[in-house]
Order: C-alpha cells, then structure tokens, then sequence
C-alpha cells in the first residue's frame, strides 16, 4: 500500500509562528509514514524542508487580487493531480480558500488549520472555509469559529500546535539571568508591545542596571523599535537595549536569555527551554507562566486574550520588578512551565493527532501501524 500524500498549504514561509508549525508538522507528518509536499509562496524557512527531503512549490498563496486568486487554483489543482495528493490541509484564510475550490473540482479533501482570530466581516467570510475538518488551536479560536465564521461545531477539533520539545529542551542554562528578550514580529500590535517593553524596561533601569533586552524581528514598525532603543540608549549612555532585526537562530537566542517575554509558539519554545515567561501581547498579559497563569494561558493559546491586565510599560514594568527580584520564584515557574510542554506540547504527539483528524475524511489512516494509531 502506498503512501498516502498530504499537501500542506501556507501563504508563505518566512519566520512567524504559523509558518514554522507548518515546517514542524511537515517534519512529524513525514516520520509518521506520510508522504508530504507543501505549497507556499516561499521564504526563509523553505530550505529546511529542502533538508528533509520534503518538496516545495512555490505558488501565490499570499496574494489577495482575484486574477491570483485564480491562477493559484490551477496551479495548486496540477501539484494535486500531478502528484496523487489525497488531501490538502490549509494553514490560513486565503490557502483554505483556493484549496476549496480545488477539492471541489477533485474531490480531494481539505482539513484547515485556525491559528487565531479573523475578521468575521461578511465580505471576509465569504473567503473563510472550514473545510470538510477543521483544526482550532486554542477553545476561544473553536468558540471564534462557531460564533463569528459559522464553522459547524461538529467539524471542529481543537489541537494545540506542537513543538520539538527536546530540541528546545537542550538549550541549557541562560548564560544572562538578566537579559530580557522579546521575539515577534514587529508589525501592528506586535511591534507596538516591542515599543511597550522598552518603555517598561526604561521604568526599572534605575533600579536594575544591568539588565539588557533584547527585540528579534521584523515588520514595518522595525525602525520605531530601533529608534526608541537608541534614544534610550543615549539617554543612559548605556547599551542596554538591543535590537537584532529578523534571526534563525532562535534556540541559541534563548539559551541566552534569562526571561522571555512574548505570546504564541514563542512562549511554548521558551518553557521548553525551561526559561521563566512572561505572556504579553496586544491583547494584554497574564504575567509569568506559573501554576496559577497557566490555565488562562492555554485556554488562550498563550495570546493574552481573556486578560484584564492591558500591556501597558507600568504593567510590564511592575511584572519585570517583581520576577527580577525573586529569582526562586522565577525558576520554579519555568520548571513547572517547562513540564507542562513536555507533556502536552509535543510535535510527535500533536503529529498524531492531526493524523486522527485527517483520518475521520481518510478512514484508511487508521490502519496504517507506520502511524502508530
């Protein structure tokens, strides 16, 4: 029996939270016995699925007009029948959209992926498909889903994006107890809580001169960034603020860090790596992942949503006062933190429960023990 062929479709592929799951799925996809392409409009990311010998097309997945639109539903209809895809899983609005219509000229099926909230305009909904299964990552993107894009809630499964916990896990101790460092996309909301930390870690410099903090990423509110960072900078005469722009090197950005701060796929990186975080994001924080902020975090996918603390730099300068002054108490959150991913954030584990999903439009899939279901 072959194969089964699964086509992973993203707008594109260049450092962000989705896109990396993406590569992470396609990787455990692949160890799980399946044969996996993707379709995207390209990036950084692309040759490390080059490395795992998993084929890449490059198709406009990303683009909005309607004569691209158009032309990405040939392209990706000939990647399905060129190359035997017996299902298509769509990781946001606009590949979900094409793939529709390319499942509905094939009959191949189509699972998507939600990784957050959208506009639920009535213009916008009418390029919103759940697909024939649909995957939510956090309880309020299923009631997101139910309540805002009409996604029948018997379709949906709630799945929590994974990550390689033990590649994380052997980062090793921080080398700089005090360095703060924030990755994320500097763009929109984003790049404005990056502006916010500056403005918190401003607040305490008096009281914590050796702490540094360091901002990885890149959008278009990149150069505020750096202009604030060097206005503070100069003000102290003190390099205490960093700004690196976009990087791949992310585990070794991490094992020098001694608190994280930021939302998504980068706060679960960051407990894998057993550092203390703290969650804020633009829609507020909950302060350090702890035993008590955990629950509200996962709900949540690690977004800040449900919050009633608005990131704000006294909020965040308070929050940084106090996990700066209890280290004991810093450690054993990250402790706990750290053992709650590895028990439940693992890509292999996460893998196989997409698979499950994939399984309910494929019933073959079940039978496959290369799966290990």
């Amino acid at each position: 029996m072959s194969q089964p062929c699964v086509l992973l479709l993203s707008m594109a592929l260049d450092f962000g939270g989705a896109e990396t799951h993406v590569i992470s799925l396609a990787k455990a996809l692949q160890k799980l016995g399946l044969r996996v392409i993707v379709a995207s409009n390209g990036g950084r990311l692309v040759p490390s699925l080059d490395a795992a010998g998993i084929r890449h097309y490059t198709v406009a997945l990303h683009a909005r007009n309607p004569l691209a639109l158009l032309g990405s539903i040939g392209v990706v209809k000939r990647i399905v029948q060129s190359e035997g895809v017996q299902l298509m899983h769509a990781h946001a609005r606009i590949p979900a959209w094409v793939a529709k219509w390319v499942s509905r000229s094939t009959q191949v099926p189509l699972v998507t992926t939600y990784h957050g909230l959208y506009n639920p305009h009535w213009l916008l909904r009418l390029f919103t498909t759940g697909g024939d299964q649909t995957i939510a990552v956090s309880e309020d993107v299923r009631e997101h889903l139910i309540s805002k894009l009409g996604v029948p809630a018997s379709q949906i499964t709630v799945i929590h994006n994974g990550i390689d916990t033990e590649h994380f896990a052997a980062a090793g101790h921080p080398r700089d107890n005090h360095q703060i460092l924030y990755i994320s996309r500097l763009s929109g909301g984003r790049g404005g809580v990056a502006l916010t930390l500056l403005e918190a870690v401003a607040l305490i410099h008096d009281e914590f001169p050796s702490v540094q903090v360091v901002i990885v990423g890149e959008g278009d509110r990149l150069p505020e960034v750096r202009a604030l960072a060097e206005e503070l900078n100069a003000r102290w005469a003190s390099d205490f603020c960093h700004v690196l722009g976009a990087r791949g090197d992310i585990p070794e950005l991490l094992a020098e860090a001694g608190i994280v701060v930021g939302v998504g796929r980068v706060a679960l990186e960051a407990m894998a790596c057993g550092r203390p975080v703290i969650i804020a994001g633009e829609y507020g924080t909950y302060g350090l992942l702890e035993a008590e902020t955990l629950p509200i975090a996962r709900e949540h996918n690690f977004s800040g949503r449900g919050s009633q603390l608005a990131t704000d730099p006294p909020t965040l300068a308070k929050i940084l006062r106090q996990v700066l002054s209890d280290p004991d108490r810093a450690e054993k959150a990250a402790i706990v933190a750290q053992d709650m991913v590895q028990k439940h954030y693992s890509m292999t584990e996460k893998a196989r429960e997409v698979v499950a999903v994939y399984a309910k439009v494929l019933p073959d899939l079940l039978a496959r023990r290369e799966m290990g279901l």
